[in-house]
Order: structure tokens, then C-alpha cells, then sequence
């Protein structure tokens, strides 16, 4: 935008508007080209106003009903770069926005949203426009954004409360999470991709399947990488049909999704709920009538035999005593190759140095190469056992290494369940800090902890959990809201911590 300055000898008060780019002044004119030609320069224009004043400052010397005759004549987009420039200059374009009638702000809104035109969606969001306001195609500016790839807007529209609420109810919730969810279910990897930056959680759910079931439902390779890249948890089955991802990958003969899962640490074969939908049965049932399972039953036997060794009850009994000296004898002897594979117990030496609390122990094995996420034959992982025996120094130490904190075991449920239900506060803080989502859901009841502690009464866990970010109002299998859940309790003091949050939070 060019504005020339106002000649100093002319009063401003005696200035008159002449037009919709003019505003006239006793011995000079001042005019006011377009300020979408300088859309581009916005960006350095805002970095740098707080170092130097605004080129446009001189606007501020009109009086403000004439300013706002002169922004009334400019385009949304315009005031929305015009808006970037100044603090002051914003609260005149916010105002000027703000007038404008519902329809003209919402064409502005959805082309801005479908444009990458993120200064528009700035202005319109500080002018108080409704943010889930839905087109046509019943999409809203959300959608557009990360469809666009657009990071900036997607983390300016999105709702962390809403996303909460969308991973872990069935009641219709616009969530950007949920939303996640539908775009793996399409295919559409940059809009994934892009919601995952903006802070949507890789694990959303919906209608009990995780985001990752949905992609590998659709066949989209692309979005499961970019799920997985992103931490999703590689075992969440089907709430309702307890299909692992695995299992629906071979169930669709996608080869290279296959090769994906088996490549991320941790993954099982097992599946406790049901033997039918085990990836070795289903890849052995499909092999019969398509021919692109027995390449996948291959993969899955040499990936068993991997974890299988017959010395391996050497290592878990060193392992369960703490005795490194023989760990490092048995290092020596067979190097890395049997520090993952699995005993006659089904599980690995560093799941029973943890669960004992051998920090010294779980310190070597993986020193010498033993995966810190990887689950045994019952789908527990290290920090779970670490976590349940409450072994504070173990468990700080294994959240060094990056792995799904949001697993399901096989019993169903998180490592912060377990911590949370056996009382450990130091550990679920700990745990939440490091990124466990507080409103994880176990496998049956769909309870989460906050539903655990509320329903035994303990207060001090609520608080703790509560102040942490778990929702109360977050319904289980049953529609019970973990507030429900207290009142069952009949706990007079865990109620009563319920309703200081709530109050707290103005809900």
C-alpha cells in the first residue's frame, strides 16, 4: 500500500472524504491505493512493527470516524494486510469487520479458508465470526485449511477443547481430531499430516476405530506413514471387532502397509480378544483364495522367528536378579541378536529388568540395542511394567526414548491407567508431561482413568488428574461420565473436587 503523507501546514479536521480511494485536506490530497498489492509484504510488515512505526501511522491523525469512512471503502482482504501493520491500525479494521453483514463475512470467510489467505482468517476470527460456520458442502474453514496443507490457519481454528471432547464421545462433536479421523478415512495425507502439526493427537478415534484403522481400511499407504511417523499407536484394535491394524492389513492384502507395521517397534502378533482375528490365522485363511497373502505369511514367519532364541531364558533370569555381570557375559557370547527375542515366558529381558526395577540392568540392554517400546507376547512394553511395579527412576528414564505412551496391553488398558489406578501420582504426572493423553481409553469399558479413581474415591488422583487435563464429562461404554462415576462412589470429598474444577472452569 502507498498512502502519501499528510501535508503538516493542513489541519486533518478540515479534511473532507472525496471518494472511495481519496481523502482530501485544504492544501493536499492524500490517496489510498490498494493494499492487496502489498499482501505479499504483510508478513515482514508485522515482524517489523514492533522495531519501527507502522508506514501507515499517519491514518491515526484522522479522526475515527473518518478512518472508518476510508476502511469501509477497502475489501475484507484488504483490511486484513492493512490490519497486519499496526497494532492501532487492527482495531479500526477488527471494528470495520465487524460491521459488515453475516453473508458478506461468510463468502469472505470460505474463500479466505479455501485461498490460504490466512490474514483474512485472522481478521474475521478477532471481529468474533463464528469459526464453525459450515458451506454447501457442509465443510467449515477448519477442513479447507488443513486440505490446503495450511498450518498457520489449521493451529488458528483449531479447538483443543472440542478435540478432546471428538477423540473420546460418539455425540457428534466438530473437533478437529475427529475430523483427523476423516481425513484418513479419505486418503488425503496433507491434511493429516498438517492437523497432526497444528496438535491433533495421531490416535482420534471414531466410532471406535483410531485413525490409523481408517487409512489402512482405505488403502493409503501415504497416511499411514504419516500416522505412524507421528506415533500412532500401532496396536489399537477395533473397539468393536478387536481387528488390530495388522490384522486388517493382511485381511486387504496391502503388502506394503504390512512391511510398514512389522518394521515399527513394538508391534505384536498376539491378539487376546479374539484368536480369529490373529494376523498369523488371517494371513494362513486369505493365503487360500489370494495370492498376494502367502508373500505377507512369509513376512510374518520371518518376523516371528526373529523373536524367538532358545538361550533367551538365560537372559530373562539374569535379567529378573539385576545381575549385569551376567548380562554382559551373555553380550558377549551371543551379541545383539537375542536381546529382543522372546523366553518360553514370552517376553524380553529388559520387560523383566523393568518390572523388577533394575535401572542398572535396563540401562544395558539398551546400551547393547534392546527396543525400549517393543511389546512381549501380552502386549506389555517395558514402561508398562516399570510403571505398574512403581519404579519412579525406571520409568523417568525409559520416557527418554520416543514410543506410543496410549498403548492398550492386553488386559485392555494404558500404561496411565495403571499408574493412576494403583495410585502413583509422581508417575501419572510424569507420564502426562511426557505426552500420555489423559482421556485414553481402556478396551472394553472405554473407562478412563479419571473414570478408575472416581469410581473408588480417590480424591487426591482426581484433583491431580483433573488439573492435568482429563475431561470429566467424557462418556464411557456405558454414557457414564467419570462426575457419574463419583456420585456412584458416594465419595463426599471426591464430588466435592469434581464440582471446585468445574466451578473453576466456568463450566
Amino acid at each position: 500500500m502507498r498512502i502519501a503523507q499528510p501535508n503538516a501546514s493542513s489541519p486533518t479536521s478540515h479534511a473532507t472524504a472525496k471518494g472511495p480511494n481519496q481523502i482530501g485536506h485544504s492544501n493536499s490530497a492524500m490517496t489510498l491505493c490498494s493494499v492487496k498489492n502489498q499482501s505479499a509484504q504483510a508478513p515482514a510488515m508485522a515482524a517489523e512493527s514492533q522495531k519501527e512505526p507502522s508506514p501507515y501511522g499517519h491514518l491515526l491523525l484522522l479522526p475515527c470516524e473518518m478512518r472508518h469512512a476510508v476502511f469501509e471503502k477497502l475489501s475484507i482482504q484488504d483490511l486484513a494486510v492493512l490490519a497486519q501493520t499496526s497494532t492501532a491500525l487492527r482495531a479500526d479494521c477488527v471494528a470495520v469487520a465487524r460491521s459488515k453483514d453475516a453473508s458478506t463475512l461468510k463468502a469472505h470467510w470460505f474463500e479466505a479458508a479455501r485461498q490460504n489467505q490466512t490474514e483474512t482468517i485472522e481478521l474475521l476470527v478477532a471481529a468474533g465470526f463464528d469459526q464453525n460456520v459450515i458451506d454447501g458442502d457442509k465443510r467449515n474453514a477448519l477442513y479447507y485449511a488443513a486440505l490446503k496443507g495450511n498450518l498457520e490457519a489449521t493451529k488458528l481454528l483449531r479447538d483443543p477443547a472440542q478435540d478432546a471432547e471428538g477423540m473420546t464421545t460418539l455425540d457428534g462433536k466438530p473437533g478437529a481430531s475427529r475430523m483427523l479421523y476423516r481425513f484418513a478415512d479419505w486418503g488425503e495425507s496433507t491434511a493429516v499430516k498438517t492437523l497432526i502439526a497444528a496438535g491433533c493427537h495421531p490416535d482420534s478415534m471414531r466410532s471406535g476405530k483410531t485413525a490409523l484403522m481408517a487409512a489402512i481400511e482405505n488403502k493409503s499407504p501415504d497416511c499411514v506413514r504419516v500416522l505412524l511417523d507421528a506415533g500412532a499407536n500401532v496396536n489399537g484394535t477395533n473397539e468393536r471387532r478387536a481387528e488390530s491394524p495388522l490384522s486388517s492389513a493382511i485381511q486387504r492384502g496391502c503388502n506394503n502397509i504390512v512391511e510398514m507395521l512389522l518394521a515399527q517397534p513394538g508391534i505384536y502378533l498376539s491378539n487376546p480378544d479374539s484368536e480369529w482375528l490373529n494376523p498369523e490365522a488371517r494371513a494362513l485363511r486369505f493365503g487360500m483364495y489370494d495370492k498376494r497373502q502367502p508373500n505377507i505369511l512369509a513376512q510374518i514367519k520371518q518376523f516371528d522367528a526373529r523373536r524367538k532364541h532358545p538361550e533367551a531364558d538365560e537372559w530373562i533370569e539374569a535379567a529378573v536378579a539385576g545381575d549385569t555381570a551376567t548380562l554382559f557375559e551373555l553380550h558377549s557370547r551371543h551379541g545383539a541378536s537375542v536381546i529382543d527375542a522372546f523366553s518360553t515366558r514370552s517376553s524380553t529381558a529388559l520387560r523383566y529388568a523393568a518390572w523388577h526395577g533394575h535401572l542398572d540392568a535396563v540401562k544395558a540392554l539398551i546400551s547393547w540395542g534392546a527396543n525400549p517400546a517393543f511389546h512381549d507376547g501380552d502386549g506389555e512394553t517395558a514402561l508398562s511394567a516399570a510403571a505398574r511395579g512403581g519404579f519412579t527412576g525406571v520409568v523417568d528414564y525409559l520416557l527418554t526414548f520416543p514410543q506410543s505412551l496410549d498403548v492398550l496391553g492386553a488386559a485392555g488398558s494404558s500404561v496411565l491407567h495403571d499408574a493412576s489406578r494403583k495410585g502413583k501420582p509422581e508417575l501419572v504426572e510424569m507420564l502426562i508431561r511426557a505426552g500420555a493423553n489423559p482421556n485414553v481409553q481402556n478396551v472394553k469399558e472405554l473407562d478412563t482413568p479419571l473414570h478408575h479413581v472416581a469410581w473408588h474415591g480417590h480424591t487426591d488422583m482426581v484433583e491431580l488428574l483433573l488439573r492435568l487435563g482429563a475431561g470429566p464429562h467424557v462418556k464411557n461404554a456405558d454414557g457414564k461420565t467419570p462426575l457419574d462415576r463419583a456420585h456412584q462412589s458416594r465419595s463426599r470429598e471426591t464430588v466435592a473436587a469434581f464440582e471446585a474444577h468445574l466451578k473453576a472452569a466456568g463450566l
